[in-house]
């Protein structure tokens, strides 16, 4: 017997996923539920693994190399829809890990971990790429939406971790640069620099006066708009692609930002895709933001200004729960503590959202008789 004959080719995998599918919808009715959300079409029952697919460990924080096996993990068990890549590297040297997920010609960017501290945000965009991958050769829906329709339409840049130093520093307990002010390690935002990324764009920079004027753990905007190099990496990315959105996921609010009024007409072209976010995840709404100590500098900012498309800032976790970065506390309940039935439907809420709007301006044909 050959070696590859012990082995479940791509094609059997999908195979028994439909089986498995169909005997857990003839036990149930025909409707099933993915990981908990609400009743749907066609979903998954919670805690189902298919054949092939990954088994993601919710119960511990991810670390770099294990980002980086998780990556190669997806890519493994889903070879014609998920490519490991990466955006560029760190301070560090470390790999901006990123995942492209969907086989679509336009493109669209999710981001986590902006913020060291905020590691629940890679768990959570891991479990999501999963997730659509299982629900695309499914044909589950997510939520609401069919994410096979969506991902033969948009391609998906996902990076779960675009501080990856600061991540190290946080759970690793990794040393930052010398002369970077830590006054509380589960505080930490901060690249390996003592460099806020999320203030580090050029987007009224120098409007942004926190009072913070040295590298340190949080909030400390840089020498220059774009010193950092995960900033620039960002901003290489998206300059070399047309991304139709941009997704930055942290983690403290349970609401979206959409819009800041230093930038009104971009603000404007993320108000109503904001709103269908919300509307389907469970999210609350933002104001605009008015003070600059609030948006200035932030990435999501800078892409609409630049851009002139829909950036926001998704807030996974709702603001009674304490973060806590420094161990494993916040993964004892993952699901719950990111809510993750209502909030994985945001990034296929986003395509659903630009899909609709396409159709809705193209012209329509009158035929003349």
């Amino acid at each position: 017997m050959n070696a590859s004959d012990g082995r479940l080719t791509s094609a059997k995998r999908f195979l028994i996923a439909l089986l498995v599918v169909a005997l857990v919808m003839a036990a149930t009715g025909g409707v099933l539920l993915l990981n908990g959300a609400r009743q749907v079409r066609v979903t998954i029952v919670a805690g189902l693994q298919l054949p092939g697919a990954p088994v993601i460990d919710k119960t511990v924080a991810e670390s770099y190399n294990t980002i980086v096996s998780t990556a190669n993990l997806l890519a493994e068990a889903y070879p014609d829809l998920v490519t490991v890549g990466s955006a560029g590297q760190s301070a560090a040297g470390r790999d901006l890990v990123m995942l492209k997920v969907g086989t679509g010609d336009k493109k669209a960017l999710v981001v986590g971990a902006v913020h060291a501290r905020e590691h629940l945000t890679t768990k959570f965009l891991l479990c999501l790429v999963n997730d659509y991958c299982i629900a695309y050769q499914t044909g589950a829906a997510v939520g609401t939406f069919d994410v096979k329709t969506l991902l033969e339409a948009y391609t998906l840049y996902v990076l779960p971790c675009a501080n990856p130093d600061g991540l190290e520093i946080v759970f690793s307990r990794e040393t930052p640069d010398e002369g970077v002010t830590v006054s509380a390690l589960d505080e930490y935002k901060a690249n390996k620099a003592g460099i806020d990324i999320n203030r580090n764009f050029p987007l009224n920079w120098e409007g942004l006066q926190n009072g913070v004027t040295a590298p340190a753990d949080y909030w400390y905007k840089g020498a220059a708009p774009a010193d950092a190099v995960e900033t620039q990496a960002l901003m290489d990315l998206c300059d070399a692609n047309d991304f139709a959105f941009l997704l930055s996921v942290h983690v403290k609010g349970d609401v979206i930002f959409w819009g800041n009024d230093y930038d009104p007409s971009g603000s404007a072209a993320s108000r109503d895709f904001a709103k269908a976010l919300c509307k389907s995840s469970g999210f609350a709404m933002t104001d605009p933001l008015t003070d600059p100590n609030d948006y200035a500098g932030g990435f999501e900012d800078w892409f609409r200004f630049t851009y002139g498309r829909p950036g926001v800032c998704v807030e996974l976790v709702d603001t009674g729960v304490a973060i806590q970065p420094c161990g494993n506390a916040n993964y004892a309940d993952f699901d719950g503590t990111v809510q993750y039935s209502e909030s994985y439907t945001v990034v296929a809420a986003a395509m659903n959202y630009m899909e609709s709007v396409k159709k809705a301006d193209e012209p329509t044909t009158v035929s003349r008789k």
